[in-house]
């Protein structure tokens, strides 16, 4: 079991931690987690001083789709890295829906096609 502020190591750069340094303070609380780094999936963060959980922040690569085992959105974190992970974050999203949208438009299903 994980439960604290603890220093997490970013392995790996990733648009969701632009502009964080290599180590970052964030919280966790959990007793299960990720063994391993599924086949699709590399590994972001990993555990710093103190903790035990080498898979912090997985991400599908090639995909914006990530699993996370702390929690960057609790009041205990540091609110700047909480903000500008979550900021990041939300940016990936929004990038991905336009560049989903711009795709649909220019390959519209067959059943909207007139």
């Amino acid at each position: 079991m994980e439960r604290g502020k603890f220093q997490m190591k970013i392995e790996r750069p990733d648009p969701a931690f632009v502009g964080q340094p290599d180590v970052i303070e964030i919280v966790e609380s959990h007793i299960g987690q990720i063994n391993h780094v599924p086949k699709g999936w590399h590994r972001l963060v990993t555990n710093g001083p103190g903790s035990i959980t080498v898979n912090q922040c997985l991400r599908v690569d090639d995909c914006p789709i990530y699993a996370a085992q702390f929690h960057m959105e609790t009041y205990e974190s540091k609110v700047d890295t909480s903000r500008r992970i979550i900021s990041n974050f939300l940016q990936i999203a929004r990038e991905c829906n336009l560049d989903q949208a711009q795709k649909r438009r220019r390959n519209p299903p067959e059943n909207q096609i007139r």
